[in-house]
């Protein structure tokens, strides 16, 4: 059984191995730091509201900070930086140190998880701001890649936008084509109306016909003042006035006959046909306002398709670093002897309770 001095001993140089590490060999690495917020470029103000606020509901802002934040730290950052920085010949390279290094051995979730352990992202609800931070072996490179990861992730959320814009335009282009059909078939129906009862607007004729109705009702007045004069001089059955009493009932059945046009019992009298007329009429105006107002959602919906809607604004610019970040060597130097002693103290301890049983 190993004696209280060997334990101290293998304390010891366990110590002076992993804080020789610490303060000589662990690689230093210089974090680059940014704070950025989503800038609308269309210029729309969000005012959160008190349901909100009240149901916990997050801005679109907060929601596109949320998702940049997962982009970054997603795999497919870590390929196209892969790609611009070759990130796997550097974290396989003799820059980092051995117990830092990336191997033949490793799997590519291992790369990645190292990638994922150099960036520091904080999400500020209430300014909402991102707060990003990266971590190099080198100073210059570090700010590099910063700057390489706002632009990408700018790239990501505009093409997100316009992902969205494009199906947003594949329905504003389907309520085009559809209210374009609804359109066209109430204007023929409009069409096949004129043609079924031969006039292009009923109002029109309606009108012609008052005036006919108006002048034949003057017309009758004439003629029964002039039987009324004619009566004081001849004789009821006198050629004269069996003439103007024939005039009178001729005038009284045109009458009766426009009347009946205009309001009668007759199906296809003006006043329903011109109801009829102004139904399909005003049906056709509203469905010309609805394919209008569609027309011009498309065109609306075809300048979000092709811009820039989106513009991450870095409040804080990435900066090369003057000094290391990590490791910080004092606090790790003194956690580390913290928990030796911690260790050998227990261990010593068990060792005098197993001796004093044994005794």
């Amino acid at each position: 059984m190993l004696s209280r001095k060997k334990i101290k001993k293998l304390f010891i140089i366990t110590g002076i191995f992993i804080i020789s590490y610490v303060a000589f060999i662990e690689n230093h690495l210089y974090e680059s730091n940014c704070s950025i917020l989503i800038k609308n470029i269309n210029g729309k103000i969000e005012t959160p509201s008190l349901f909100g606020a009240i149901s916990g509901q997050t801005s679109s802002e907060i929601q596109n900070l949320m998702i940049l934040k997962e982009y970054i730290t997603s795999n497919n950052m870590y390929d196209l930086l892969n790609q611009e920085f070759n990130l796997d010949s550097h974290y396989s390279s003799n820059s980092l140190d051995l117990l830092q290094r990336m191997y033949s051995w490793n799997s590519y979730e291992n790369f990645v998880n190292l990638f994922k352990s150099r960036i520091f992202i904080e999400l500020d609800e209430n300014a909402s701001l991102l707060r990003v931070s990266f971590s190099h072996t080198s100073p210059e490179q570090s700010q590099l890649i910063l700057n390489s990861i706002i632009k990408k992730a700018e790239i990501k959320l505009n093409e997100d936008n316009k992902e969205l814009a494009i199906e947003h335009l594949k329905f504003i282009n389907k309520e085009v084509n559809s209210n374009k059909l609804k359109l066209f078939s109430k204007i023929k129906e409009l069409e096949k109306f004129q043609n079924s009862n031969k006039f292009l607007d009923p109002s029109s004729n309606a009108e012609v016909d008052l005036k006919i109705l108006s002048s034949l009702q003057l017309e009758l007045l004439k003629k029964e003042n002039e039987l009324n004069k004619l009566e004081n001089y001849f004789t009821p059955k006198s050629i004269s006035i069996l003439n103007l009493k024939n005039e009178i009932k001729q005038i009284n059945k045109n009458i009766v006959v426009f009347n009946d046009k205009l309001a009668g019992n007759n199906p296809k009298r003006l006043n329903k046909i011109i109801i009829n007329f102004k139904k399909i009429e005003n049906k056709v105006s509203l469905l010309r306002d609805i394919y209008k107002q569609s027309l011009l959602q498309a065109q609306l919906a075809k300048v979000e398709v092709n811009k820039q809607s989106m513009k991450i604004q870095t409040i804080i610019k990435p900066k090369i670093p003057v000094s290391y970040e990590h490791p910080n060597k004092f606090k790790k130097i003194i956690t580390i002897l913290l928990v030796l002693s911690f260790l050998y103290g227990i261990l010593s301890m068990l060792i005098s309770i197993i001796k004093d049983h044994k005794g």
